[in-house]
């Protein structure tokens, strides 16, 4: 008995070890997203972005997107 609670001990550290690691992981990840975003976040790139989205064409937009949910309407329909 004494040796199943020795392995479940070291067990437990072991997962204690990974959780430890897998936050320092996720945190480096967020500070190097946070880093990246705040040099895209620029005047020039944001004037870039809002013409960009003034150059479409929303009534194509509209069409396109109405075609494309009553393709997916169709295919969900030919089981029925």
């Amino acid at each position: 008995m004494e040796l199943w609670l020795v392995v479940i001990e070291w067990l437990s550290r072991l997962i204690l070890l990974l959780l430890v690691g897998l936050s320092v992981w996720s945190l480096a990840i967020i500070l190097d997203r946070k880093s990246y975003f705040k040099k895209l976040d620029s005047e020039k790139e944001f004037e870039n972005l809002k013409l960009k989205i003034k150059g479409i064409n929303t009534e194509s937009l509209d069409k396109a997107t109405s075609r494309f949910f009553f393709i997916q309407q169709v295919e969900q329909q030919k089981g029925l």
